[in-house]
């Protein structure tokens, strides 16, 4: 039996093509263009399509933080799948961000199963079921879904108390014996929301070996499953490992990994193809797109509502300048993160390149483009030393190129953009010099005019919750070091002190540089 296996991935609320920084314009991604490939496949393959949906599907668009605010329910983003109809779901680390009460409405709503086997309530899994079965004649085709373990390094503890969050390696050594002999399946799909730690080529370490993904080592683990789909990275990556073949899809419905695979009967199976394909300039699937238009409209003008007024002074314009010596926009949103928590040290990042500043006239459009995450904020006690630790880190940033000149360290660009990786500080003035090596990076680091590089006196230091307890890799975040959480969103907090200043000013000092 032929069986041709089809997946998205890391959807994050996109679901049309209809751009949320320019109304009039269209992106060259968005699930409805990857809809009409599906379709397309399903409508001219003789042989059997099974499609997976890989997870991170309810969060990371404005569209999605518009059925959190103000719907409080992702029932239309539910819909939307149920009328494409996946044979199963995973859960993504993002199903999280609005709370355990939003991911149930979801799975409660869907008319396909929810897959994840390695996260636990009670010694059983809390969310959907662990694995489907898929009968095709006499073939039995088992999918087991599995989840990044590194969901509560990012969440509040509220949203994950009374779940364990295992290994998804563990898992799927604990449930494919059980496919195999228990289920007798002829062939086993392993589907993981996250991704590779190791080169595909060379195995090789890629990152620091924490868990967070755990791809390469399913792949490694010598069990016999004949495809393992993998996302969470944001990469675009197909390769057969050990014989195994493996896909990642990017983002936003820009490509739909494609796997072919020849299933035998009480036989080795045979992998006939693997494959990407780009969805750009894919027309949108036009039924899809009609369900959505009435709520693409409300979700447009709920963005252009204006909130606030600015001197002229916040749009970002030169974002590698910025990173380089600061500029009034980050000094305001440090500014505003300090009032919120009383603090007089804030860290905060410069998220994508959708992050543009603000205008003069504020719209909600503004605010969700540039804070586009469901983010809370932590208060987080560090020393003067570890505070220079962390800005070491901070500076693998840049790089210099063959030339001498200061770039962005490709590793931030490459397979994945984190520009959310690189934090910029007010209330603390330092300076970076690049042609140093890390470690030796932070040449002045002072508080009020006091040298504080090498102190053991604590400070207190706002960052957002993901980078408090330890997002990013940084050193010394971590839980132990918080001393405060906020419950509001960081976007209400933006949108509050905006609407109650109303005309908003610019601070234009300068209080780090980078230099070579």
């Amino acid at each position: 039996m032929e069986l041709t296996i089809l997946t998205t991935s890391d959807i994050h609320g996109y679901l049309t093509a209809d751009s949320y920084v320019e109304q009039t314009e269209k992106t060259a991604y968005g699930y409805t263009r990857a809809v009409s490939v599906i379709n397309e496949i399903r409508e001219n393959t003789a042989g059997e399509v099974l499609y997976i949906e890989n997870g991170d599907m309810l969060q990371g668009s404005p569209l999605a933080t518009y059925l959190q605010k103000i719907e409080e329910t992702p029932q239309k983003i539910i819909e939307t799948l149920n009328a494409i109809a996946p044979d199963a779901s995973i859960v993504g680390n993002h199903e999280f961000n609005f709370g355990v009460d939003y991911l149930d409405q979801a799975i409660a709503a869907a008319e396909y199963p929810f897959l994840c086997a390695n996260i636990l309530r009670n010694g059983q899994p809390a969310f959907g079921q662990p694995y489907l079965i898929k009968q095709y004649g006499d073939i039995r085709v088992g999918v087991l879904g599995v989840t990044t373990q590194y969901v509560p390094n990012w969440e509040k503890p509220e949203i994950v108390e009374g779940l364990e969050f295992g290994s998804a390696l563990a898992a799927v050594e604990k449930y494919v014996p059980i496919l195999k002999a228990d289920e007798q399946c002829d062939a086993i799909i392993v589907a993981y929301h996250g991704g590779y730690e190791r080169s595909l080529t060379t195995n090789e370490p890629t990152e620091r070996l924490t868990g967070e993904n755990e791809g390469s080592a399913i792949l490694n683990a010598g069990l016999p499953i004949d495809a393992l789909i993998t996302g969470h990275q944001h990469r675009k990556e197909v390769a057969v490992v050990n014989g195994i073949p493996t896909v990642q899809t990017g983002t936003r419905g820009e490509s739909i990994g494609k796997i072919v695979l020849d299933i035998q009967k009480d036989a080795k199976n045979n992998v006939k193809s693997y494959e990407l394909f780009d969805t750009t300039g894919v027309e949108e699937d036009l039924d899809t797109k009609a369900m959505l238009d009435e709520l693409i409209g409300l979700v447009q003008k709920w963005l252009d509502q204006p909130v606030g007024n600015s001197d002229g002074q916040l749009l970002l314009g030169d974002t590698f300048k910025a990173q380089k010596e600061t500029h009034p926009y980050i000094n305001l949103l440090n500014k505003i993160q300090m009032e919120a928590m009383g603090t007089d040290i804030s860290a905060i990042a410069i998220f994508n390149d959708e992050v543009q500043g603000f205008n003069k006239m504020i719209t909600m459009r503004d605010i969700i483009n540039n804070y586009p995450f469901a983010n809370t904020l932590a208060n987080v006690k560090l020393t003067g030393k570890e505070l220079k630790d962390i800005l070491e880190h901070n500076s693998n940033y840049f790089v210099l190129d063959e030339a001498g000149e200061l770039i962005v360290n490709p590793s931030y660009l490459y397979p994945k953009k984190e520009l959310y990786n690189y934090d910029m500080f007010t209330g603390i003035d330092y300076t970076m010099d690049i042609s140093k090596p890390v470690g030796e990076r932070i040449v002045t680091l002072s508080k009020d005019g006091q040298d504080i590089m090498n102190s053991d006196e604590y400070f207190i230091v706002t960052v957002n919750n993901y980078r408090a307890i330890g997002g990013g890799n940084f050193p010394h975040y971590a839980s132990d070091k918080v001393l405060e959480n906020d419950p509001r969103e960081v976007q209400d907090i933006l949108i509050n002190y905006i609407v109650e200043e109303a005309n908003l000013t610019s601070d234009a000092s300068v209080n780090y540089r980078v230099k070579i």
